[in-house]
């Protein structure tokens, strides 16, 4: 009778999940807002959030020179690029809801008695579906675009 083989098992890594990719990308965050100096701080949000770094200058009450300076700080820079972000993403998850009120507001427009009003809805509603189609194909392209670049990239 043969002997049985004794398999090494070998354990896998714990997968990562995303919570632990978000507190990584939390901790990195708060090593690189903490390496800011206390001013650089306090004005990162305005500097973010400002058409231009004159009118950042003037609400934050910090020269343009001290700003610009800032800027061509990787540090300071990168944080103000992750504030944009954040803050463009925190638009369009209200943009998102807004629309979704519109759409119930639309409906509810269609039903009322009054055809200018209805015919307004309609269009309304007509116009939205074609800008929503096209928006559609623009990202369907854009993905076959990618997948032909990474082909080529990694062919």
């Amino acid at each position: 009778m043969p002997k049985a083989r004794s398999v090494k098992r070998r354990s896998l890594p714990a997968p990562i999940s995303c919570s632990d990719v978000a507190a990584a990308d939390k901790a990195d965050r708060l090593d690189s807002f903490s390496s800011l100096s206390l001013r650089q701080q306090s004005a990162l949000s305005v500097v973010a959030l400002s058409p231009s770094l004159n009118q950042a200058a003037i609400a934050s009450g910090i020269g343009k020179t001290t700003l610009r300076r800032w800027m061509n700080d990787s540090a300071f820079r990168e944080e103000v690029i992750r504030t944009r972000q954040e803050a463009a993403e925190l638009a369009r998850h209200e943009i998102r809801g807004l629309t979704l009120r519109a759409v119930v507001v639309i409906n509810q427009a269609m039903d009322d008695p009054d055809p200018a009003i209805r015919l307004r809805a309609a269009r309304c509603a007509l116009s939205f579906g074609g800008k929503n189609s096209d928006i559609q194909s623009l990202v369907a392209e854009l993905a076959e675009l990618k997948d032909a670049l990474d082909v080529g990239v990694t062919g």
